[in-house]
């Protein structure tokens, strides 16, 4: 590690604290103007999201609706909070040739 990192990291418990840490769950809001004019309004707003650090996954669960989506690196599952899946399952979006 270089030494900002180094600093950061021992300021915030070292490194053996955070080996030990799987997931972060952070609740928030994404919005701005990019949503009004997709005509999505609010879509991301009151979200929480599990953000896993020994994996590519990353779960959001939207407050006000009984849905949740998680993103892996081969595909998107949509679901409900209660951890029931939806009927569809995409594909990740890959670039030609991979």
């Amino acid at each position: 590690m270089n030494d900002l990192l180094d600093t950061a990291v021992e300021a915030h418990g070292g490194l053996g604290r955070w080996s030990t840490v799987k997931a972060i769950d952070v609740d928030l809001s994404i919005t701005g103007a990019v949503w009004y004019v997709k005509g999505r309004p609010n879509v991301l707003q009151n979200i929480t999201m599990r953000v896993h650090t020994d994996e590519e996954r990353v779960t959001t669960a939207f407050a006000d609706k009984d849905m949740r989506t998680t993103f892996g690196p081969d595909r998107v599952v949509p679901g409900h909070r209660q951890g029931r899946k939806s009927s569809q399952e995409h594909a990740a979006l890959r670039p030609p040739g991979e």
